[in-house]
């Protein structure tokens, strides 16, 4: 995990850290530190921004459901 204060997207990590490893990164969103999965660091133009959810997709406490944060900000529930 890579932190680096006030990052406020995966594009944003990249061009200020200069990183390509798709990850778990700590992103300043109004205001609040939150962690992120970053998908496609070397291989997008606009990295894609995950956040995971505590919680089971079936009743036998399987997999953990992971949603596409830049789709929540820009559209919250």
């Amino acid at each position: 995990m890579f932190s680096l204060g006030g990052v406020t997207s995966c594009l944003d990590m990249r061009e200020r850290s200069r990183t390509r490893i798709d990850g778990e990164y700590d992103l300043t969103v109004q205001g609040a530190s939150i962690r992120v999965y970053c998908y496609g660091m070397g291989s997008l133009v606009q990295p894609l921004e995950y956040l995971q959810l505590n919680g089971s997709a079936s009743d036998d406490g399987g997999e953990e459901e992971e949603e596409n944060y830049s789709q929540l900000i820009h559209r919250p529930r």
